[in-house]
Parts: structure tokens; C-alpha cells; sequence
């Protein structure tokens, strides 16, 4: 804020402060609502001052040779904004007669506005917006000395280069005829004292200024309808995305249902099994306590026959101790 004190002789107005300047480019303004797009048309004047200041540091850094390409194609396209008025406002003899000033009206209506609007179709450099933007980005620091002058004598030198293809094309066609209209104003502005020259170009460049703010203030249609889409592209994203979300946990969800069905018919099997088994090993020790019983009855009818066959075989030697001798 200082530096541009200086340039402006009020550097001894400002009192001296410890604190650091405040920055010409304010902060952003908060948005309204977290992720909610901007479709206004217009931006307040902090954000048009930093698009301006953005845009003349773009300039900035383009190259001189680029600089110059876009600035030969600025000149022609003014040359075409004046070659239009010429061929229409300046040929109203009838009407500058009785109304001047509608006439003025006309030959401004038909003239400079195509050349600005092809230059901003185009993206063309014109040394008269370039002389604003500019300086602006190199009093904020995102531009240096030597980048505004590259940029500055670049832009000029195009502008007049294609200003004078243009006019040489129009001259060698014809399409002017005599061109008296062209040739009065040429005179007109080529026999005025400079210091007239000078104060006219410094009020015709504050317009253009004008201009240029107007068009740093207001976004362009094509950007909101580009953001509109983008809106529109993520938004549907967005939902297709809950849609396979919501795809998906259906489908983990009958998955887990499945495992869960799985599971129980598994835990079932084994609950059967399990009583298999016991009923198995039930018959296992019935089997067991058979086996055991029979083995016992083995056992006594062995003693059983043991003891007759014993007393089978005394038999005889008893008869035989009976029988007389």
C-alpha cells in the first residue's frame, strides 16, 4: 500500500506503523454453505480485483513472442471495430447533421464493441487492458518490472502491427471507397497538439479500464453453465455412488443372511450328529455289558461242566469199590 502511496505523491499522508500492510487483494468472503457451487453472475469487488490481479499475472507470464501473436490478432480485430464504424456511423451525413449525437451514438455502436467482444472471444492482447492488469499484478507482487515492460511493448508493438495489416488490407480491397470519413478522422487526430493526444489517450484508456473491470467483475455464462454441469455431473456421481453403495451393502447383506442360513443348518447337522453319536456309544456299552455277561455265563457253565465231567469220571472208581470182591 505504500509503493502505491508513492506512486500517487501521498506517501507522506500515511503515518508510520509497525504493523504489517494490510494486502490490496482481500480475502475471499466465506462461502455461503460448504460445498454449495456459486452460480451468481456477478462477483463482489474483492473477488473481481483478485480475478484481475490473476489475470494480469497469467499475462505476465506469457512469453514476448506469444504476446506479440496475440497482439498482431488484437490490432486487426480493433482495426475491424473501427473499419465497422467508419463504414456505418461515419456514413451518416444526414444524421449527423440533425442529431450529432445520436450519430456519435451510432458510430460507437457499431464499432467498438465487436472488436472488444472478438478480443474476448479470441483471448487476444490489447495493450489497453494489458496497461491496467498488469501493473495491478506487479504492485501485488506477482509480477515484476521487467515481465510489465516485456508485456507492455509486446502488446503495443502487435497492436500496432495488426492495426496496420488490417488498414492495408481495407486500402489495397477498396472497400471504402475514397475513405474521406477514415481520412477526416486520421487528420483530425494526427493535427492535435500532444498534450491533447496525450489527456484524450489517458481518458480513453481509464474507459477501457472501466471495461476491463466490468469484465473482471462479471463471470462469463459459459463459466456458470460449465460449473451448472459440473454440478450436475457430480451430483450424479454422487447418487450413482449411493446407489452401489447401497448395491453393495444389499448384497452383503443377503450374503450375510446366506452365512447365517449356512451356519444354522451346519450347527443343526451337528447337533444331529452329536446324538448319533450318543445313541452309538449307548449301544457301544450295551454291546460291552452283553459281551461281559455272556462272558460270565461262559465262565459258570465251564465250571458247571468242569465239576460233571469231574464227577463223571469218579463214577466208576465208586462202583467199582462197591462191587464184592
Amino acid at each position: 500500500m505504500r509503493r502505491l502511496s508513492g506512486y500517487l505523491g501521498l506517501a507522506e499522508l500515511e503515518p508510520e506503523s509497525k504493523s504489517p500492510p494490510a494486502p490490496l487483494v482481500a480475502a475471499p468472503a466465506p462461502a455461503a454453505a460448504a460445498g454449495a457451487p456459486d452460480f451468481s453472475l456477478v462477483s463482489d469487488p474483492a473477488g473481481g480485483y483478485a480475478a484481475a490481479v490473476g489475470a494480469g499475472s497469467k499475462k505476465a507470464q506469457a512469453s514476448a513472442g506469444k504476446v506479440f501473436g496475440l497482439g498482431i490478432l488484437a490490432g486487426t480485430h480493433i482495426g475491424f471495430g473501427a473499419y465497422l464504424a467508419v463504414a456505418i456511423g461515419a456514413a451518416c451525413p444526414g444524421l449527423h447533421a440533425s442529431n450529432p449525437g445520436l450519430q456519435k451514438m451510432v458510430f460507437g455502436a457499431f464499432g467498438l464493441p465487436f472488436g472488444l467482444f472478438m478480443i474476448s472471444m479470441s483471448g487476444a492482447e490489447l495493450y489497453t487492458g494489458n496497461a491496467a492488469l498488469v501493473p495491478m499484478a506487479w504492485l501485488e507482487g506477482k509480477a515484476t518490472a521487467a515481465q510489465v515492460v516485456r508485456n507492455l511493448g509486446a502488446s503495443w508493438a502487435g497492436n500496432l502491427l495488426g492495426s496496420i495489416l488490417l488498414a492495408a488490407l481495407v486500402t489495397a480491397g477498396g472497400t471504402l471507397g475514397e475513405a474521406a470519413a477514415a481520412q477526416k478522422i486520421a487528420f483530425g487526430k494526427t493535427h492535435e497538439p500532444l498534450l491533447v493526444v496525450l489527456v484524450r489517450a489517458v481518458l480513453c484508456n481509464w474507459a477501457m479500464r472501466e471495461e476491463e473491470s466490468r469484465a473482471s467483475l462479471q463471470r462469463s455464462a459459459l463459466e456458470v453453465g460449465e460449473q451448472r454441469a459440473a454440478a450436475r455431473e457430480a451430483q450424479e456421481a454422487a447418487s450413482q455412488a449411493v446407489r452401489k453403495a447401497r448395491e453393495q451393502t444389499r448384497r452383503v447383506a443377503e450374503e450375510h443372511q446366506r452365512q447365517l442360513r449356512v451356519a444354522e443348518e451346519y450347527q443343526q447337522q451337528l447337533a444331529a450328529t452329536h446324538a448319533q453319536l450318543e445313541e452309538s456309544l449307548a449301544a457301544v456299552r450295551r454291546a460291552e455289558d452283553g459281551a461281559a455277561a455272556l462272558e460270565a455265563a461262559l465262565v459258570d457253565e465251564r465250571q458247571r461242566a468242569s465239576h460233571l465231567l469231574n464227577e463223571t469220571e469218579a463214577v466208576p472208581a465208586r462202583t467199582a469199590s462197591r462191587l464184592p470182591p
